[in-house]
């Protein structure tokens, strides 16, 4: 009777999740590996042939101990695709060589049937990947990244991407400044860890400084990240319609911008040079981090380039160089004008003494707008902060825990009071004593888990206290009501555990009175 209705319920609830629409469907399928999904035609009639609508495409080499059987799984797959439907996605992530046969394959079914993004993950050995194949009127989205041994693929102007607006590039040698020609409608690029061609001095045969040219009117986001001195040493962007620059981890020589519609600027965990162009008037956002090979000249310099900014963000490691060198803005009058916001916060996670900021940095950046608010963010304050959200999911993880623990402790428990009930004790003393011993056992595990935690949640209780009290009355009366509420949820939970304990404590295993009586009439006479 119960099989019937468990197979009824699964009926039912199989039923559901078919009548579901072919596109939600699809983007459950999206998120399980192209073989999985093709696994699922086995379900009913109505799944069987659903993955071969779908709209998006993930191939991945992973999983498949060759890649002949891979590259045979990737024509079975486009074969039988149904090619009426749309193609909006397509991912590639493959190793072994880039001209292996499925790679061209897949790359040249996604060109023609219009595919509108496109990532490809390489761990190529030796060879490029196709990029005379990157030639498409659809493609809005495309992201390359290859992971190689020997060398980046190097990238030139062979493609035609005229619809292209959004291009990612990782680990790439770009072997042509006027690359990004060939996408006139580009409006988002990242370039990550990629270089220039190292030329050579026709005269001494020496490297030549290494320069990576960016010029494109219509970008509008620019980042760039992991960028060496030692493959290039100056980036030239050139962009009348950029909004929004990111530079993060940079280490080239100079950075030279000509964007005058720039707004934002993000300078994170670098030493590079940035030079603005005279005409950036506009920009309204600076976030800058300079943690390591600090020079405060260097920092006077560029923040006098950021005159027009409205919201300025810095690390205190640059306020505080600058207090150890105020003779370079002792005569200077503050070029932050329009001024409506400086926040500082400390870059580095460890503790160091208070910070040093001198009244005359302060007057640096406020004189001109006397109006502008200061906002100081301690190393004490990071640290409670994430203390107390480290804190809280570790309370939410127990919870979830302790509650399924107890509801498999209640449902063990009746099944052993019934399981006593139904059958004929047949030695009575050796189950006793195994009876005890699983007792002891799980109590000696609640209470040496409950001990750990509770010592943790103590500790952890402790340090957010002890930083709370080193900051100052405005930022500890913000804190104060959030690390109320955890200290009264941390409270709770760690009643809830006593709890625990003694409820296992009054649910010892008792003799029922079949067993008293079997133990009072024993089937065998006493020696």
């Amino acid at each position: 009777m119960g099989s019937r209705h468990d197979a009824k319920r699964m009926n039912v609830e199989g039923d559901r999740l078919s009548s579901l629409p072919d596109d939600l469907i699809h983007k459950i399928l999206s998120s399980i590996s192209l073989k999985q999904a093709i696994e699922t035609s086995s379900l009913s009639s109505r799944w069987r042939y659903i993955w071969t609508s779908m709209p998006y495409l993930d191939f991945s080499t992973e999983g498949f101990s060759k890649l002949n059987k891979f590259s045979k799984f990737v024509t079975n797959i486009l074969s039988r695709r149904n090619n009426q439907v749309q193609l909006s996605s397509v991912k590639l992530s493959f190793r072994g060589k880039a001209t292996q046969v499925f790679v061209k394959r897949i790359l040249n079914y996604a060109f023609s049937h219009n595919v509108e993004q496109l990532t490809v993950v390489s761990f190529a050995l030796k060879d490029d990947i196709p990029i005379n194949l990157f030639s498409s009127q659809s493609l809005k989205h495309l992201m390359l990244t290859l992971y190689s041994s020997y060398k980046s693929c190097t990238l030139t102007s062979t493609w035609d991407l005229p619809a292209l607006t959004t291009l990612c590039l990782s680990l790439i040698i770009l072997d042509d400044d006027d690359l990004f020609s060939h996408c006139p409608n580009l409006k988002n690029l990242t370039l990550n860890c990629c270089q220039t061609k190292i030329r050579l001095s026709e005269k001494s045969g020496e490297s030549e400084e290494s320069h990576l040219n960016i010029c494109h009117s219509k970008l509008s986001n620019l980042t760039l990240e992991d960028l060496s001195c030692y493959v290039v040493n100056v980036v030239n962007v050139e962009a009348p319609q950029l909004k929004n620059l990111i530079i993060r981890k940079c280490y080239v020589d100079v950075v030279n911008v000509e964007a005058p519609q720039l707004k934002n600027l993000i300078i994170r965990k670098g030493y590079s040079s940035v030079n603005l162009s005279a005409d950036v008037l506009s920009l309204e956002k600076v976030d800058l981090t300079i943690s390591y090979r600090l020079n405060a000249q260097a920092i006077v310099g560029l923040l006098q380039q950021f005159r027009s900014v409205k919201f300025l963000t810095l690390n205190l490691e640059i306020v505080e160089c600058l207090s150890s060198s105020v003779e370079l803005i002792s005569h200077q009058p503050s070029p932050f004008a329009t001024l409506k916001s400086l926040k500082i916060y400390p870059a580095r996670k460890e503790l160091h003494p208070k910070a040093n900021v001198s009244t005359l940095v302060e007057n640096y950046f406020l004189d001109s707008s006397p109006g502008a608010t200061l906002t100081m963010v301690l190393r004490e304050e990071i640290r409670a902060n994430k203390l107390m959200e480290e804190l809280q999911g570790l309370l939410d993880q127990w919870k979830v825990n302790n509650d399924k623990n107890t509801a498999s402790v209640d449902q063990g428990q009746v099944e052993n009071q019934r399981a006593q009930q139904e059958t004929i004790i047949e030695s009575q003393s050796g189950e006793r004593l195994t009876q005890i011993k699983s007792y002891w056992s799980d109590l000696t595990k609640w209470s040496e888990e409950g001990h750990k935690r509770t010592c943790l949640i103590i500790s952890m209780l402790q340090e957010i206290e002890s930083l709370l009290i080193e900051l100052p009355a405005s930022p500890r009366a913000k804190m104060q009501p959030m690390y109320s509420c955890l200290y009264a949820e941390a409270d709770t939970f760690m009643d809830n555990m006593i709890d625990h304990v003694r409820i296992h404590c009054d649910k010892k295993p008792r003799r029922s009175s079949a067993q008293c009586h079997e133990l009072a009439t024993p089937s065998q006479p006493l020696p």
